[in-house]
């Protein structure tokens, strides 16, 4: 799935780069077990503190003491775009998709105040045997 912050503004206008819901066109049924990965993800800005990339469709993982559902940690870079060439596959927790949330957080889970403009990414869904 290529997914953008920019996505799905008439259902939500208040998406945000930081947090971000995603209307699909039509419902995606996953029967059995499913894992999905964070393959890339592109920033308008340079990221200046390391984020984490969190999901409402992966089960939560420990994190920094808690429980949350991340797709992935990102170091501070002064590039905007990163390809993982080594997928974190995580646990799908649903049975069918309609919608999804994305949403960016520093590592003590604040909102960052410099990510501005536009985020892509893309995600894979894989279903196991």
């Amino acid at each position: 799935m290529f997914l953008s912050s920019l996505d799905s503004s008439d259902y939500f206008p208040n998406n945000a780069s930081t947090d971000f819901t995603i209307e699909l066109p039509h419902n995606i049924f996953l029967p059995g077990k499913w894992q999905c990965a964070l393959l890339d993800i592109n920033f308008s800005d340079v990221i200046v503190k390391d984020l984490v990339i969190l999901s409402d469709l992966c089960a939560a993982s420990y994190i920094a003491e808690m429980h949350h559902s991340v797709l992935r940690t990102i170091p501070a870079t002064s590039t905007t775009a990163m390809y993982f060439n080594l997928p974190i596959w995580f646990d799908v927790t649903r049975n069918e998709l309609k919608r999804l949330r994305i949403y960016i957080q520093t590592r003590d889970f604040t909102t960052p105040s410099f990510l501005l403009g536009p985020v892509q990414c893309t995600l894979e869904l894989i279903k196991l045997a």
